[in-house]
């Protein structure tokens, strides 16, 4: 396997599982055993050979491998070491050599929950996942969302995917700016994943603007109780 597919089949298991079974598509747990909640218990953790269990470990789901690395506060500690473990997971899942570009695009490897909110809340002896994500939209998500989520008070134990997370892996471009209605950026969402062949099911299309328009405002700090991420 090149490593441009296996960075598309990481991508495309959680893009799938978000799309197919948002409530099993974790991006933070507070501990290993949460992991025996998930997918009714059907998957399995490992070791990432040469790396201590409290600093990543490899979780086997339906969807298949997923790295998951204990979070660190970036202002306070630095780096976790995260790029070493991503390279180990690689080589043994067979999926090549690391490369800084796929298919032309700059990458970089990512946590799908932002580390340092995450060890501020209360996962700093949990774990989060991990995965290679186009440079771009990395930065279109991480400038305008990220930032503000290490001030905000989070009430939950485990985190799923959103639109953001799927916006960063799927390498949408378009802004999350303030001044860009909710409305606009859903509607480019949903035909970047037109594009890419991901199509929501008739049941969850009708909510999705709503969604957008609930996760939007929470992230841009207007008082909701609606997107607000849900413990599993």
């Amino acid at each position: 396997m090149t490593y441009e597919q296996f960075v598309k089949n990481q991508q495309h298991a959680l893009m799938r599982e978000f799309i197919d079974d948002p409530g099993q598509s974790w991006i933070a747990v507070p501990s290993l055993e949460a992991f025996r909640k998930r997918h009714h218990g059907a998957g399995s953790w490992q070791g990432l050979p040469g790396v201590p269990t409290a600093d990543a470990v490899i979780y086997r789901g339906p969807m298949g491998l997923e790295l998951w690395v204990r979070p660190v506060d970036k202002t306070a500690q630095g780096d976790s070491g995260y790029r070493g473990h991503w390279a180990k997971f690689v080589a043994v899942s067979g999926g090549g050599e690391v490369e800084s570009r796929v298919n032309g695009r700059a990458m970089v490897i990512d946590h799908l929950h932002s580390e340092t909110a995450a060890t501020r809340h209360g996962f700093g002896k949990g774990y989060v996942r991990m995965m290679a994500v186009e440079a771009r939209g990395n930065a279109t998500v991480g400038s305008t969302v990220e930032k503000r989520l290490a001030s905000r008070e989070i009430p939950s134990k485990s985190y799923l995917s959103d639109w953001f997370t799927i916006a960063k892996v799927s390498g949408f471009r378009s802004s999350f700016k303030d001044g860009v209605p909710p409305k606009e950026v859903m509607s480019a969402l949903l035909r970047h994943l037109r594009n890419l062949g991901y199509e929501l099911p008739a049941g969850q299309a009708p909510d999705a603007p709503a969604t957008m328009e609930a996760i939007l405002k929470w992230s841009r700090g207007v008082p909701t109780n609606r997107g607000v991420p849900v413990e599993p």
